[in-house]
């Protein structure tokens, strides 16, 4: 009997979002191979965007399991600090 097809998961590490109302954080498995800067758009069910900007190191740090911190932009009067791992 041969083993089942393990697929490569499409989503990575979720953030945490402080003081949060709806918004998601999501670093795709992509993202965390491409090793490149990214914009994370972290809507999620909120009726307001924000997005936290990541650099090539803190993308790298994330792929190794480490902890990064960053502030979302300002949107509707406040932003949001996204943590991952």
């Amino acid at each position: 009997m041969s083993a089942p097809l393990r697929t490569a998961r499409p989503v990575g590490p979720v953030g945490s979002v402080g003081t949060n109302h709806g918004h998601v954080a999501i670093v795709t498995a992509a993202q965390l191979a491409g090793g490149a800067a990214v914009t994370l758009q972290i809507r999620g069910s909120s009726d307001h965007p924000h997005t936290v900007q990541l650099s090539a190191a803190e993308i790298a740090q994330i792929a190794a399991n480490g902890r990064v911190s960053k502030a979302s932009s300002v949107d509707d009067g406040h932003d949001h600090t996204v943590t991952f791992n």
